[in-house]
């Protein structure tokens, strides 16, 4: 191609309405926790992006498609002087996450404009449009309390999880029993039902039971980096809420269970 021909490059618009320098091991880690929630429908196109909101003394990252949500929220050093609720585009993260490079001195100034923000690292310059339209209220969709708490290694859930959905089908049924035992089934009419039973680390308040779609609850998973997690249960009809029990920073994911006759 002719370099007259090439696209024109629209650089960002100033002035910024907000600058920051985060590492990259870091910014991977926190795309890693949220981007997997965002929507990959364009029913809803303000969904297939990640919410960003800055206030003085956190950053607040949101994603959600409308079953499951994801959210990290970390808390600053130095406090910021402007205020900011922008959405970025998921898509635009993943390929930004896959770029960096990791490591103790690398780091990414994000510059964000009225309609546009950039990722600078290393000679990488990474530029995209901003998601135009308002971001739900993710606020009421938390359960204020709970009925129930477990808590339970991670990997070993992970791996239960893969067997019974990958044999028997993606919708799973979690109970937890007497004896602090987790169970999970999957029925399938081809396999039958599928049955596993793991140990709880810690249970709190009642026994309960709930169906979720196998393939998201693996994604929030996945997106765990501790060794083990807390389970909150509010009800059959509510989220649940899934949390890492070891992890400094605030990350937490919901997933809404699936309606059974049962």
């Amino acid at each position: 191609m002719d370099a007259t021909e090439f696209p024109r490059i629209h650089y960002i618009d100033h002035p910024l309405t907000q600058k920051i320098s985060m590492n990259n091991t870091l910014l991977k880690q926190i795309i890693k926790r949220v981007v997997f929630a965002v929507s990959t429908s364009e029913t809803r196109p303000i969904l297939t992006g990640v919410s960003l909101q800055i206030d003085n003394h956190s950053i607040s990252v949101n994603a959600t498609d409308g079953i499951r949500l994801a959210q990290h929220i970390e808390h600053l050093d130095i406090p910021m002087v402007t205020s900011l609720n922008v959405v970025i585009p998921g898509s635009t993260l993943y390929d930004l996450s896959k770029m960096l490079s990791e490591g103790e001195n690398n780091t990414t100034e994000i510059e964000i404009g009225n309609k546009q923000i950039r990722f600078v690292s290393n000679g990488l310059t990474v530029q995209s449009a901003l998601l135009e339209g308002a971001y739900p209220s993710i606020k009421n969709l938390i359960p204020p309390s709970h009925l129930s708490e477990v808590i339970v290694n991670t990997g070993v859930l992970l791996r239960v999880v893969e067997r019974v959905s990958i044999l028997a089908g993606e919708n799973v049924t979690l109970s937890v029993l007497p004896a602090h035992k987790l169970q999970l089934i999957s029925k399938s009419a081809e396999v039958g039902d599928v049955k596993e039973e793991i140990p709880l680390e810690q249970m709190e308040g009642e026994y309960f039971k709930v169906s979720f779609n196998g393939k998201y609850f693996r994604d929030i998973l996945r997106a765990i980096d501790s060794e083990n997690l807390r389970i909150k249960f509010a009800g059959k009809e509510r989220p649940l809420v899934i949390q890492p029990v070891d992890m400094t920073s605030s990350t937490l994911f919901l997933i809404t269970p699936m309606r059974t006759q049962d």
